[in-house]
């Protein structure tokens, strides 16, 4: 296997800077084709791309100083896999294997452990970015072009590309040992969270409400496996039940469960079936879902296959799929008003820490001191409704996050209106209030668009589409593609 260095990264970069070069001199705007997303927006056909799929490779993995150099279509298994024998791994994992360290930075990304470390890209110390004009340059979370850096972050790819990051690591142990405790309401449930958070030795931290009565907020420390007797269970087997099913039947009990849990099982628990998305598919070919259906199925049951199909096929745009970020005390509301006005189920709950007052993501009143808990409600489910009803619903919720003082990270297309005033367009920044959203941009050279990533839907609802491809024809096609490609490079 050919060794690739940083010689070889900066000539793959020099590349590229020739393509945006050329973008910039004709004032044309353009996406950034990752050659993977964990995003559910559409893409449009005719628009204009830099594909930067070939950064993909990890230059360096140090347990000495707690760092890994890497590109930023490097995935999180593939991560995984270089930082565990090393007994490392990044402060926060997202759930499913295939997001990307670049989509961590960008994208606004959190998990169970973001109550102690903030979102993903709260664990980067540095990004090098290819700027509008074809220039690269080097920014640190603290010193030169900080300013680049915070106005990057959950910047959702509009001030250029990010090409290379230095990801923090932390030690990693075997297994984590869970502890499953039932909940009986939102209330419950957010107090619950928040007592957790305040635990100096806990590692992670997340809920699920199955329904405004039924819950379970699970946690976890980090464990060698060798000091507790606890059942190992695992969940990335075909024949292992899916994380949210196991964690249902302990919201049933009166009492705690504790079990271990292998660290690359815990990390990707969320990946088959999507969180519970994938059961939607059995619904869509009137199948049942059992334990020998998934495991017949379980192939095309993986987060990867299942959010290709959804965006190639735009069933997407039948789902509610939206991440609201509350300010902790407002996660009751939130969670009771949707109840009420959704009704979608099971919820899941993270809560993220505010790290730093000038470095932080922003979901909060401007007066919120460092250290504020917020909860990511993620919203994930089908709706049986048309497609103007379900517009309006998308907007019902956006109006609701917006008087709780609330953002939301963009995973799927934006319902948003190009009229909307600035008090609307603030509900979907991250960034934090210090950052000069004009300056900045105008500085580095990207105030002209030349990186476009929302789309903006006229006042005329965009009706869904009539005739899109099958998700099912769409998930075989990919993994038979995938199989055919991997066949041919091992010599199978």
């Amino acid at each position: 296997m050919e060794i690739y260095t940083r010689d070889d990264h900066d000539a793959a970069v020099a590349r590229i800077a020739i393509q945006v070069q050329a973008y910039h001199v004709a004032q044309t705007a353009f996406r950034i084709n990752h050659g993977s997303s964990n995003t559910t927006r559409s893409r449009g056909v005719s628009e204009s791309y830099i594909t930067i799929s070939q950064l993909q490779h990890i230059l360096h993995v140090s347990a000495e100083s707690n760092t890994a150099l890497v590109e930023p279509n490097v995935a999180l298994d593939t991560l995984i896999e270089a930082t565990l024998p090393l007994q490392r791994m990044p402060p926060v994992v997202m759930e499913f294997p295939g997001i990307t360290v670049g989509g961590g930075f960008s994208g606004a990304s959190g998990e169970s452990s973001s109550f102690r470390h903030g979102l993903f890209d709260c664990t980067v110390n540095w990004i090098e970015m290819l700027l509008a004009d074809g220039r690269v340059v080097r920014a640190w979370r603290r010193g030169k072009n900080q300013d680049l850096f915070h106005a990057a972050r959950c910047g959702l790819g509009t001030l250029g590309i990010v090409t290379l990051l230095e990801v923090a690591l932390v030690p990693a142990k075997e297994y984590v040992r869970c502890t499953y405790q039932p909940v009986t309401s939102g209330k419950d449930m957010v107090q619950a969270l928040r007592n957790s958070c305040s635990e100096p030795e806990l590692d992670f931290v997340e809920a699920i409400m199955f329904h405004k009565t039924e819950g379970v907020v699970v946690r976890g420390w980090m464990s060698s496996g060798t000091e507790e007797q606890l059942p190992v269970h695992r969940f990335s087997r075909a024949w292992d039940s899916w994380f949210y099913e196991h964690a249902y039947q302990f919201s049933q009990k009166l009492k705690w469960h504790a079990e271990l849990v292998p660290i690359r099982d815990y990390l990707f628990r969320y990946d088959r079936g999507a969180y519970w998305t994938g059961a939607s598919l059995f619904g869509y070919f009137g199948l049942p879902s059992t334990s020998l259906t998934r495991w017949i199925l379980d192939p095309l049951l993986h987060a990867r296959e299942l959010v290709h199909a959804m965006t190639v096929s735009e069933s997407a745009a039948e789902d509610v799929v939206q991440d609201l970020i509350v300010p902790a005390e407002k996660a009751e509301e939130m969670v009771e008003w949707l109840a009420v006005e959704v009704g979608v189920w099971p919820l899941w709950i993270c809560p993220v820490r505010r790290i730093d007052m000038n470095a932080d993501m922003q979901p909060f009143a401007p007066a919120t001191v460092a250290g504020h808990l917020a909860l990511n409600i993620g919203v994930y489910g089908t709706q049986s409704r048309a497609a103007d009803e379900l517009f309006a619903l998308n907007r019902h919720i956006e109006a609701k996050l917006q008087d709780l003082a609330g953002r939301k990270a963009a995973i799927r297309r934006q319902l948003a209106s190009q009229h909307m005033g600035q008090d609307e367009w603030d509900m979907f920044s991250l960034s934090d209030t210090a950052v000069d959203v004009e300056a900045v941009p105008a500085k580095y050279l990207a105030a002209g668009g030349a990186v476009v990533y929302l789309q903006c839907v006229s006042e005329e609802l965009r009706r869904m589409k009539s005739g899109r491809e099958c998700p099912l024809n769409v998930i075989i096609g990919r993994i038979s593609s995938r199989s055919k490609r991997e066949c041919k490079e091992y010599g199978r």
